[in-house]
């Protein structure tokens, strides 16, 4: 992979957790033109099932070596499937993956840029979760008019009644036909 070796300048490298001392992870970016590679180390003596990771572009993750690996003694590969990059801030980035880091060991990540049906199905998908959600509001917001009319009609009545009421204290017109309650 070229993005290990072929730009040693500050644009090809990109720390992305490198103040993760409680986790004991160290990840960062390498890149070399359309190369882009997501480096994790975990040093500590426990696996992280669902590690999120932040990452620089939309897209796909796949990995390449894992340390803990089959190929290296280990029971199984820590990443099997495509990991999708998910739209979650995380560590400065507006984009985030969750991946899982074997005990004591390193995982390498290859960067897939969606393809143009894929990223037509993503656009799809959001402007129906915009949809949705807009949708959500203004049920939200129908539901919440809706009880501020009824408080206000219901502050309304109550003072019309209460009114009545003092009205009729004050002319004592219940007293004088003997229809006081008891």
């Amino acid at each position: 992979h070229p993005a290990l070796s072929e730009d040693s300048t500050e644009e090809g490298f990109t720390w992305i957790s490198e103040n993760a001392a409680d986790d004991n992870v160290l990840s960062f970016v390498r890149k070399s033109g359309k190369d882009v590679l997501l480096i994790a180390f975990n040093f500590a003596n426990v696996e992280y099932n669902c590690y999120e990771l932040g990452v620089p572009a939309d897209g796909k993750y796949q990995e390449i070596f894992c340390s803990a690996g089959v190929g290296f003694g280990g029971a199984e590969d820590a990443n099997e499937s495509l990991i999708l990059v998910k739209d979650e801030k995380v560590c400065g980035f507006e984009q985030s993956v969750s991946v899982r880091l074997k005990p004591l060991s390193v995982s390498v990540f290859a960067y897939l840029p969606y393809t143009k049906e894929e990223q037509a199905i993503i656009e799809k998908r959001k402007a129906e979760r915009i949809r949705i959600r807009k949708e959500l509001l203004e049920k939200k917001k129908k539901i919440t008019d809706a009880r501020v009319k009824i408080r206000e009609d219901l502050k309304v009545r109550l003072q019309a009644q209460i009114a009545e009421a003092e009205e009729k204290i004050a002319s004592g017109s219940e007293y004088k036909k003997g229809k006081v309650n008891k």
